[in-house]
């Protein structure tokens, strides 16, 4: 066989102290693996344009929380171009969500216009879509009757941790205030199923180069004008495909930063992976934050060593194929009241990143350590087109293996 490591070219340069895994691996339990986010909140909060101090945070509670930098991230640039959105950030530890709407007023001081959004703060960014309808309220609410905050407050309090926190006004994270009120029920439903299928006809069989792209936890940006709702949604669902069921210790999270601008350069710099998405086409230029650009549904790169993965398969074709007939009887039962399938999405690629990574841990184990072209198609990949991928996968997660090389590329290598 004419084999040989990426470790000569790998793609991800980023990774160059990963060592290969030792057999057995440290198990995961399935609590760790399918452990459920909570939907209780840290913060509840007003922001407002002000035609003299511009973003201000107008209003928050708990009250004392330094919040600064928050009207930036909720309030995104080029909101003024569309009536309502909403918009999904990262602000230090916590995840929040803020919706947006605007109003002609007749008030000068205003300008003739009145812009505002309601957000929360939380732990986690999973359940944030359950309170979105009732945010979405409230702005309206803040819209017509400015500084009436009896609702927010009292929503928070359902909404909040049982236990006793404290909050230090010079810190950024809560600790804080005494809230004793029964946990509430949950939502069901752990994403938006609108989402989900947006982003099918969107990008089509490219969602599979998405999900190789996300597997191998590269650094992307989504870049589209207002309205900023329908990126977030991007970055949520191509999160959402490098979930995984195994019981073994395989780190494949993205870190999300939904919502980002020039003034989130610094935070980017220092992140190894992340998905984001963004309003400002200058971000483009700066080629050193970022792996992946998607402007609309173009996915571009700026490094040679990234193009081969940019390519859509014939198998990613068919797959794609195969996912819209699932999504079709999704509708069909979700148009018959069954909500019992509304995980389809995620557990479509959880099924696929399992027989990756279980290939690969069986490979690893066995005596010649030798991915073949065999094993590639076998879990559904292209050998020639997915060979560089299934490489780099195994080199990002530190699998001990060798992955069989073809004639095709060879050529690949020897060009670059």
């Amino acid at each position: 066989l004419n084999m040989e490591t990426d470790e000569r070219r790998p793609l991800l340069a980023d990774y160059k102290n990963h060592s290969p895994r030792s057999s057995p691996r440290k198990p995961k339990s399935f609590e760790q693996q399918n452990k459920v986010k909570n939907k209780f909140l840290t913060v509840v909060f007003v922001v407002s344009f002000d035609t003299k101090k511009g973003n201000v945070v107008e209003w928050c509670f708990p009250s004392g929380v330094n919040l600064e930098g928050l009207e930036f991230k909720s309030l995104a640039s080029g909101l003024h171009t569309v009536d309502e959105d909403f918009i999904y950030f990262k602000f230090y530890e916590w995840y929040g969500l803020s919706c947006f709407g605007k109003i002609a007023v007749a008030s000068e001081a205003e300008r003739g216009v009145r812009m505002k959004c309601v957000g929360i703060l939380a732990d986690n960014y999973e359940m944030l879509h359950v309170h979105k309808d009732f945010l979405q309220r409230q702005v309206n609410h803040q819209l017509l009757h400015p500084r009436d905050y009896g609702s927010l407050e009292e929503y928070f309090r359902h909404f909040t941790l049982p236990e006793t926190f404290t909050i230090n006004p010079n810190s950024h994270s809560t600790d804080s205030t005494s809230v004793d009120v029964p946990r509430p029920v949950s939502p069901e439903g752990a994403f938006p199923m609108q989402c989900i299928d947006d982003y099918l006809e969107y990008f089509d069989a490219s969602i599979f180069v998405l999900w190789k792209l996300a597997l191998l936890q590269k650094r992307i940006i989504f870049c589209s004008p207002p309205p900023v709702g329908p990126s977030c949604f991007k970055v949520f669902c191509t999160c959402l495909m490098t979930s995984h069921k195994l019981a073994i210790d395989i780190d494949t999270d993205n870190h999300p930063q939904f919502y980002i601008s020039v003034s989130d350069m610094d935070l980017l710099k220092s992140k190894r992976t992340f998905i984001a998405c963004t309003t400002e086409v200058v971000m483009r230029d700066k080629k050193e934050l970022y792996d992946i650009f998607v402007s609309s549904n173009n996915i571009t790169c700026h490094s040679q060593y990234c193009e081969p993965l940019l390519v859509v398969s014939r198998q990613d074709h068919a797959r794609y194929s195969h996912l819209e007939q699932i999504r079709r009887n999704m509708q069909v039962q979700r148009g018959h009241g069954s909500g019992t399938e509304e995980h389809w999405f995620a557990s479509f690629f959880e099924d696929l990143n399992h027989k990756l990574f279980e290939m690969l841990t069986s490979v690893s184990e066995s005596a010649d350590h030798v991915v073949t072209l065999e094993h590639i198609s076998q879990i559904g990949l292209d050998p020639t087109v997915d060979r560089l991928f299934v490489a780099n996968v195994a080199l990002l997660h530190g699998f001990d293996v060798n992955v069989q090389r073809t004639s095709d590329m060879c050529c690949l290598f020897n060009c670059m």
